[in-house]
């Protein structure tokens, strides 16, 4: 007997179809037997959740992608910047946002109500895990509407 060992993960998609038609002319009373039975499958499903470092990448990716290498949140039309800190009451208060992105790092703006006092540049992995998803999110957006407009301008 010879036997005939295939790699299934180097075939094309039409190469993978020649193989399942001829294994199912092959062992056709076999596989009409196997699918006028009843089979149970138990399937495991690992998701992976990015983590910050993932994160980070997919930001750089996409600021290069889309703005080239830096961008703020009002070119964003960002409803609000993220926030690192807020704290004060209504006539006091003091807060921390991140207004410009980079390939490099973010501008963090401090305000004491609306009055800017000061302008800091930060790394991304100094900011905390909700800051990168406020970042990243806000990106996304933006590469799906470039990817919309790209999309209109090639029909």
């Amino acid at each position: 007997m010879k036997k005939l060992k295939i790699d299934m993960s180097t075939l094309s998609d039409s190469n993978m179809s020649v193989v399942i038609d001829l294994f199912m002319d092959v062992f056709k009373d076999e596989f009409d037997q196997m699918t006028h039975e009843s089979h149970s499958f138990e399937l495991s499903v690992q998701t992976l959740t990015p983590d910050k470092g993932d994160k980070i990448s997919e930001i750089k990716r996409i600021l290069q992608k889309c703005c080239d290498d830096s961008i703020n949140t009002c070119e964003l039309e960002a409803d609000a910047s993220p926030c690192i800190s807020s704290t004060g009451s209504n006539k006091n208060n003091v807060s921390v946002l991140v207004e410009r992105f980079s390939t490099t790092g973010v501008g963090v703006f401090t305000y004491l109500n609306e009055t800017e006092l000061s302008e800091d540049d930060m790394e991304y992995e100094e900011l905390s895990e909700d800051v990168i998803d406020n970042i990243l999110e806000l990106l996304e957006q933006r590469e799906v509407e470039d990817d919309k407009t790209m999309e209109r301008c090639q029909d």
